[in-house]
């Protein structure tokens, strides 16, 4: 069974081309097909993936990829962090294969969750007066931890910088299946020091 999955990736500055060459490389259901400006303008097709990859630059907005089951919107902010925004519309083990691809970027943090898990977690809305205020909060990772969600891509060095310790087996033990692997020497939860967690999958449609 497919279910919406939405996920949000954080990576450091400069790694554009290898985040489109990783996209570019994914099974057939999460590899993008198409390119464009924004979600209005008709795609065109990436016919010679790596001459795109090639073609691409650091300069705002970035580019909107599509495929049958799935959209990334990357935007870039000069030299701040890149944000990968997907949407996919998958199975859950194709989600959390997607997640596992992308820790290979060494991202800053990743998440994958129903939308309304991720409104629920990082979204307010304040009443003033007739005027209805809503804004998103929680994901300055300078700052914090955004949270923990049906799958997270956890640093190290996120954790550290934030005071945040606990071990594989504990990590496993408090959530439901839990997504586990043992690439490298850190521990059996890490991906080059990506921690990956997950709990019940989310709501099927």
């Amino acid at each position: 069974m497919k279910i919406m999955i939405e996920a949000r990736l954080e990576l450091h500055a400069g790694t554009l081309k290898q985040l489109v060459s990783k996209l570019l490389s994914l099974l057939a259901e999460l590899r993008p097909s198409h390119h464009s400006l924004g979600e209005d303008e008709a795609g065109q097709l990436i016919g010679d993936p790596k001459g795109f990859v090639d073609s691409l630059t650091n300069r705002s907005p970035g580019p909107w990829l599509t495929g049958k089951f799935c959209s990334y919107d990357i935007s870039l902010a000069g030299p701040k962090e890149i944000i990968c925004f997907a949407s996919l519309e998958v199975s859950s083990t194709l989600a959390e294969q997607f997640m596992v691809e992308m820790a290979s970027l060494n991202p800053v943090f990743g998440s994958a969750c129903v939308q309304d898990e991720r409104i629920q977690r990082n979204r307010i809305a304040i009443s003033l007066g007739s005027n209805n205020i809503e804004s998103w909060v929680g994901r300055d990772t300078q700052k914090y931890i955004p949270g923990l969600y049906w799958l997270t891509l956890l640093p190290d060095a996120l954790m550290k910088r934030n005071g945040m310790v606990f071990s594989a087996t504990s990590w496993r033990r408090s959530h439901v299946s839990t997504l586990s692997l043992k690439l490298g020497s850190t521990c059996s939860a890490s991906m080059r020091g990506q921690r990956i967690g997950g709990r019940r999958p989310p709501s099927r449609i």
